[in-house]
């Protein structure tokens, strides 16, 4: 459980659900904006959104923090900053799965295509499962999963990318709030 008050978990979840819908509104009233994010001008214009809705997000979020958590001024800018860049990587991690999966059509993969894709990503969950969510006695590190990425990109561009990184993400995060894996230290 969290170690705010009900209404500060309240207040944060408020202010990231707003960042986030202002940053979708704002990709969708993009001219010729390709949710696929198959261009460079499509890629900047996510960066773009992801930055904005981060700081929008950490400032109300920040100011939330300081009260409820009685922090002295000098906590607030490493606060600010630890709550940007948060929410920067949590929007890069999603708004890309959301995005790209939203137009799937029953056509974009046939059933070979449709295997393959679930073997890959079964590769790349076994392998974080193992990486991220155990004791550390086995003899694979953090960027032995990167291959395992690498082919998600590759053979599903977008696609693959977004929902890899979604599992090694899910993953890590999960160990780590287990106290397990490789990041439990570093909170």
């Amino acid at each position: 459980g969290s170690e705010q008050p009900l209404w500060a978990d309240i207040a944060l979840a408020a202010s990231n659900a707003g960042a986030a819908a202002a940053g979708a509104m704002l990709l969708r009233r993009v001219p010729g904006f390709d949710a696929q994010l198959s261009t460079l001008p499509d890629t900047l214009w996510l960066l773009a959104a992801s930055a904005l809705l981060a700081v929008t997000a950490a400032l109300p979020g920040t100011a939330v923090l300081a009260f409820a958590a009685g922090l002295d001024a000098t906590q607030v800018p490493a606060v600010f900053s630890n709550f940007a860049f948060g929410n920067f990587a949590g929007a890069l991690t999603v708004a890309p799965l959301i995005l790209a999966w939203s137009r799937l059509r029953p056509s974009d993969y046939d059933r070979g295509g449709f295997l393959h894709l679930i073997a890959c990503l079964g590769v790349v969950a076994a392998l974080s499962a193992v990486i991220f969510t155990t004791d550390g006695r086995v003899p694979l590190r953090t960027w032995h999963v990167f291959p395992a990425l690498v082919w998600a990109a590759v053979a599903f561009h977008v696609r693959g990318a977004a929902a890899a990184l979604a599992i090694v993400s899910a993953l890590a995060i999960f160990g780590s709030e287990s106290g397990v894996g490789p990041f439990v230290d570093l909170a």
